[in-house]
């Protein structure tokens, strides 16, 4: 009877502590560094459909957009020695991601290219990784460690999507916000400390921008489709109260197309 009891107690015990030990992991939620955090906040960010494909894929993707080596200076990945390395690097993986989506590979095919892409837009997000004097600064390393620190406490709130049709464009103004943070830290005072949040929000709205404009076709999202007025030369959504007359239309596929044709966004419905 005793041994019978010892044994039921044994394996309670057993059970229990499997139970433990499986819901550890579940618990410890809090993202590890600064990237992590990015991606955890930009999947947060995307449609119903593609923040379920992407946050059962979020281990794989945090995994592949970790830096191949250990060397400080790699942390958040393509560092800017040479100006434009960055910017190139996201270039050349977003077309090649294009490629195949276009060719019917899904995210799940596509989680490592997907984390590589995370890597090189937070790179390009980083205030002292746009060239070459500023990755040199002695303040880079202080900067870059306090985003690790702060990471679990930082702040983004969703900004309106923006379609990327031309990523060599979309690097270039993305590095230019960058750069305009990078000079709020060498001015110093209050606009200094909210830098960290912003360059969060900067770099989790535009690895959502990515994300979504490789993983959804256009128009899909109800954003792809632009009509322009030939005559005032003004941008309007499809859905937008001024839309001009049939004859006076022009429909542009993404905001980008429209803006370079030299159309002005609509101040009412603001696509």
């Amino acid at each position: 009877m005793e041994s019978r009891f010892l044994l039921l107690l044994t394996l309670l015990f057993t059970f229990t502590g499997a139970v433990l030990g499986a819901e550890q992991p579940a618990k410890n939620t809090k993202p590890a560094d600064f990237s992590e955090a990015v991606i955890v906040k930009a999947i947060s960010f995307l449609p119903s459909d593609l923040k379920t494909q992407l946050t059962i894929l979020r281990k794989d993707i945090t995994a592949a957009a970790k830096p191949e080596t250990d060397k400080p200076d790699d942390r958040f990945g393509y560092a800017s020695k040479e100006d434009e390395v960055a910017r190139k690097a996201f270039a050349e993986t977003f077309n090649g991601v294009r490629k195949a989506v276009d060719a019917g590979k899904s995210a799940a095919d596509l989680k490592v290219e997907l984390g590589r892409i995370a890597r090189c837009v937070i790179a390009i997000c980083q205030p002292y990784r746009t060239d070459k004097a500023a990755f040199d600064s002695d303040a880079r390393p202080a900067f870059e460690q306090k985003l690790d620190s702060l990471c679990s406490t930082l702040k983004a709130d969703f900004d309106k999507f923006q379609r990327v049709a031309d990523p060599a464009r979309f690097a270039l103004d993305t590095s230019t916000k960058a750069r305009g943070e990078a000079k709020k830290l060498s001015d110093g005072g209050k606009k200094a400390e909210e830098v960290p949040s912003a360059v969060f929000s900067l770099a989790s709205n535009s690895l959502a921008d990515v994300w979504q404009s490789l993983l959804t076709k256009p128009g899909a999202d109800g954003t792809g489709d632009y009509i322009g007025n030939k005559s005032s030369k003004k941008l309007h959504r499809m859905t937008c109260r001024h839309l001009p007359v049939e004859k006076n239309q022009v429909r542009f596929a993404t905001r980008e197309e429209a803006v370079a044709a030299g159309y002005e966004p609509c101040k009412v419905c603001k696509p």
